[in-house]
């Protein structure tokens, strides 16, 4: 046998000899999964908190103009909200869950530059129960976008327009609705951080007065939070 004909049939047997040498190691190796890997997680519940930006829109006439636009000299108040929520998943990424927030709903009142008084602030205090369902889709190993319908009602603590009590007048309970658009990163293998932007719209006035535009209260901003899922 040749010079190369021996150096190639030894190159060829150290070859085969590591792959059967490997193979055997991978097939003699055993690879073991807790319940804990194989288990879908069933829910979550998460610590949450928001620095929200309140507005209102006024009503408008049928041929959409405000009846008394002077009183459209309001500007943003700043809001809050925070609390805690639970969901359980249902089927795929749909989730249904329910809570228990604080939340403050306001907005300035700029007044006419003409009366040279100082900007009023409107702010109302509340107990919120929201109900959410929400569509959760994995992007990523690490990275989830989630999309949350909401509805909640707002039970009504207390009412200031600016160092005045207007408890009594204003309105004791209302309906909103929104939505949250957000992303939640894993943190270690049960916990997230959940990041995202929050708008609420009011179905119904934070108060009434006769002379005063019927009104619908709103907010937007951003939210933030950790989640703990099981």
């Amino acid at each position: 046998m040749s010079h190369p004909t021996r150096l190639f049939a030894a190159v060829l047997a150290l070859t085969l000899g590591w792959s059967f040498n490997a193979s055997a190691q991978k097939t003699t190796t055993p690879i073991f999964y807790t319940d804990s890997d194989l288990k879908e997680k069933v829910g979550f519940v998460e610590v949450r908190g928001a620095g929200l930006v309140g507005l209102r829109r006024l009503s408008t006439n049928p041929d959409g103009t405000v009846a008394n636009p002077e009183n459209n000299l309001f500007g943003p108040g700043l809001n809050y909200g925070g609390g805690v929520f639970g969901a359980l998943a249902l089927r795929g990424a749909l989730h249904v869950g329910v809570g228990v927030e604080t939340n403050r709903w306001g907005y300035v009142a700029k007044f006419s530059p003409i009366l040279s008084v100082e900007p009023l602030v409107y702010r109302g205090d509340y107990t919120s129960f929201p109900l959410r369902a929400g569509f959760i889709s994995e992007v990523s190993e690490n990275w989830n976008l989630e999309v949350w319908p909401s509805t909640s009602v707002n039970v009504l603590r207390k009412f200031q327009a600016g160092a005045n009590d207007w408890t009594e007048q204003a309105t004791q309970r209302f309906w909103s609705g929104g939505i949250m658009l957000q992303g939640s990163r894993a943190m270690g293998t049960s916990g997230r951080l959940v990041m995202g932007a929050v708008l609420d719209l009011g179905f119904a006035p934070l108060y009434t007065s006769p002379s005063r535009d019927e009104e619908l209260p709103f907010r937007l901003g951003l939210s933030a939070g950790y989640r703990v899922t099981f």
